[in-house]
């Protein structure tokens, strides 16, 4: 079954985190409803990364958190893949998994850069 999102989901809108401006790691996040996305070196200016996505499965945990599978395509670079997306403290973060190969099946901050995308606050 596929997944159908809704026109509020709970990932749609800006997330950022300015400790990760000018890092390796994206400082900015943008997830909008019509299944595009792209992803910033810094809170502001242009996008490194973008593309189309398709939430592919949600659920919510016992703690609250809503979490989402997705596939990706990054259309600047020809790449895609997967990835897992916790969404935490009543909306207010994100913490994110990523993989070109296979769904993530957790969000371990202690995996390399190209299996954890890190952790971003709503803006």
């Amino acid at each position: 079954m596929v997944y159908v999102p809704k026109e509020n989901e709970e990932l749609y809108g800006t997330w950022v985190n300015e400790e990760y401006n000018s890092m390796i790691i994206n400082a900015r996040w943008d997830w909008k409803s019509d299944g595009n996305w792209a992803s910033y070196p810094n809170t502001t200016g242009e996008p490194n990364w973008k593309g189309k996505y398709s939430i592919t499965e949600k659920w919510t945990d016992d703690s609250g958190a809503v979490w989402y599978k997705m596939t990706w395509k990054n259309e600047i670079y020809g790449k895609s893949g997967y990835g897992l997306i916790r969404i935490g403290d009543s909306g207010l973060t994100m913490e994110t998994a990523f993989s070109f190969s296979a769904y993530p099946t957790k969000i371990d901050s202690t995996t390399s850069l190209w299996g954890y995308g890190g952790i971003y606050y709503r803006k």
